[in-house]
């Protein structure tokens, strides 16, 4: 019985999930939409740009480790340090990888200003 309830529970829990990441998302298309509408192309391009990094990093935020730290019954110190270093590394490799590309963007810009 107590089986079945979990399962029940799971379920119910995996569809308010799907929703509320399908209303996150239909949410998202429409103020894209809206957008387009009210901005200039080039100005939407440069959102579109944020808009994506915005949602590659969202991947890294969503890890999961946070909501199994809150889930888990006897946290202790070392859980919530460990959860909390492991965040701090992945925030450091993605600014690097972002810095990264950022410089090698002024580069091919200037060797493309320097060309003509």
């Amino acid at each position: 019985m107590s089986n079945q309830i979990d399962n029940k529970t799971t379920v119910k829990n995996f569809i308010w999930r799907f929703a509320e990441r399908c209303g996150a998302q239909g949410v998202s298309f429409i103020v894209s939409i809206v957008l387009a509408r009210l901005l200039e192309p080039s100005v939407y391009g440069t959102i579109a740009l944020v808009t994506v990094f915005t949602t590659i990093l969202q991947v890294f935020v969503d890890s999961g480790l946070g909501t199994a730290l809150i889930q888990k019954k006897d946290a202790d110190d070392l859980d919530y340090s460990t959860v909390l270093i492991i965040n701090i590394l992945i925030l450091r490799f993605v600014l690097f990888y972002i810095w990264e590309c950022l410089f090698r963007l002024r580069i091919l810009q200037s060797f493309m200003e320097m060309k003509r």
